[in-house]
């Protein structure tokens, strides 16, 4: 790779990390307190037992993860008022064979989407997540657009070895960007940040294999870029839609 091509991905690696926070106005209210179960049998309901009265969480299955989520608004619904009623909060655990209890530090409710993770094998609660969980998620989501678009690239006939070198490098920094900003146990309208992400990623890979590759026409290669993060949109999109987050 020429010195010049060199200062095109660092120019494309800064412009990936330096693009702002997107902020969403009049979303729903996130959840206030968010447990990850993995592999939960389908029999397995929480609650979080207050000093005045107790509410479920709301379960959503992704993939081999499931997550309660629990909303403040929902303490209200359950006639539980003031924020003195967290304070010695535990969490039920009911599963055929049985119930346990724990305690839920005051933390725990600290503020928005607090993440805990219980593990029902070896009956623990997490209040932090393992440290290779987002990295986990991250990798394989970036690897499963790397097949999407390299598949487009291979049938648009691209074989030589400097076109996938850029192909990688450009796709290693703009998806594992957009990956990690959409890391997290709940994401208000997560399809509208990824979406626009994606609409700068077109822009930003288009003029960077456009100038980088060439085997083919500068034409022939920003149509394939486009066609192959076009595709990855909506494929990644439905796939994310079925994984941890």
């Amino acid at each position: 790779m020429t010195r010049k091509h060199r200062i095109l991905v660092l120019l494309l690696a800064i412009l990936i990390f330096c693009m702002p926070a997107i902020a969403l106005a009049n979303s729903a209210e996130p959840p206030g307190l968010i447990v990850a179960v993995a592999n939960a049998p389908d029999d397995l309901a929480l609650f979080i037992r207050f000093e005045d009265g107790q509410v479920s969480l709301r379960a959503q299955k992704k993939a081999w993860v499931t997550y309660y989520r629990f909303h403040y608004y929902d303490m209200i619904e359950a006639g539980i008022s003031g924020d003195k009623s967290v304070e010695g909060a535990t969490l039920l655990v009911q599963v055929e064979g049985g119930e346990a209890e724990y305690a839920l530090p005051d933390e725990s409710f600290s503020r928005y989407n607090n993440l805990v993770e219980l593990d029902i094998k070896r009956g623990t609660l997490r209040l932090d997540q393992n440290p290779w969980r987002v990295p986990m998620l991250v990798v394989l989501r970036v690897v499963l657009t790397l097949l999407i678009e390299g598949a487009v690239f291979f049938l648009f006939g691209y074989r030589n070895r400097r076109t996938w070198v850029a192909f990688f490098i450009c796709n290693l920094l703009t998806q594992t960007a957009l990956n990690a900003m959409i890391t997290g146990p709940e994401l208000g309208y997560w399809f509208i940040v990824y979406a626009l992400m994606e609409i700068l990623i077109f822009m930003a890979e288009s003029v960077a294999l456009g100038i980088i590759v060439k085997e083919k026409k500068a034409w022939q290669t920003v149509l394939c870029t486009l066609l192959a993060n076009a595709l990855s949109l909506v494929l990644g999109g439905v796939l994310i839609s079925y994984l941890p987050v």
